[in-house]
């Protein structure tokens, strides 16, 4: 079975349970179509020298083709608007998230020149609201019971280096998903700003660390930099 069938065959058992309490929930704002992953070429991303997983928090409703939940679309088409997504892609943007990603990017490749590196965008709550707001508590617990899916995903898509960046609002949302993690400090840093974490669960994950959000203001080099120099 290929990555992307994995994946969607992950998401689909989960799908229609998912929708189906959509229809319940009574914020007046409703909740947006869920972060389904998908690779647009899984042989180069399989043979990669480094796989990559950024975390951001919410997946930011509006911004989608597909995120209006008022009618259901098949798995496939919510994934294939991944691929459209254009913020998915490190190079994209010089804004937001976009920008994080794309100077880490830049660090990364500077360090390791001649190594293909792949790279996936993944959100720690995988919906939020149409507004792109921080989903309430009962979108959360929604998405938490009936989408949990992103130790799946790990598994599937098996990245190096993970970076859990949802900032500090979001790190209750990292443990919700894994647990209680161990979280080691890097010198010079608050453990909020950035600390590196263990996913004993993911052996293959090599470095993971947990840190502000890439979209905040803050002097990102000077984060990610360390990231890059703590990297063997």
């Amino acid at each position: 079975m290929s990555i992307n069938q994995e994946l969607e065959k992950l998401y689909a058992e989960k799908w229609d349970n998912l929708y189906a309490q959509f229809q319940n929930i009574k914020d007046e704002i409703k909740p947006c179509n869920p972060l389904m992953l998908s690779i647009e070429d899984e042989d180069d991303y399989k043979t990669a020298d480094l796989r990559v997983m950024f975390f951001g928090r919410e997946t930011s409703g509006g911004k989608w083709r597909l995120s209006d939940t008022s009618k259901k679309h098949p798995v496939k088409e919510i994934m294939d608007d991944y691929l459209r997504f254009s913020d998915k892609k490190p190079s994209a943007s010089n804004r937001g998230m976009g920008a994080g990603m794309n100077l880490f990017k830049t660090l990364l490749e500077e360090k390791y020149p001649g190594k293909r590196i792949r790279y996936v965008w993944n959100n720690i709550v995988k919906s939020s609201n149409l507004l792109g707001t921080y989903p309430s508590d009962e979108v959360r617990n929604v998405v938490f019971e009936h989408f949990n899916v992103i130790r799946q995903e790990i598994n599937i898509l098996k990245p190096d280096i993970i970076l859990l960046a949802p900032g500090v609002k979001g790190y209750g949302d990292i443990e919700r998903q894994f647990g209680k993690l161990d979280y080691q400090p890097i010198p010079q840093f608050h453990p909020n700003q950035l600390c590196r974490t263990a996913l004993p669960e993911f052996p293959f994950v090599k470095y993971a660390f947990r840190m502000y959000h890439l979209a905040g203001h803050y002097n990102k080099y000077h984060y990610l930099g360390a990231i890059i120099k703590l990297l063997n």
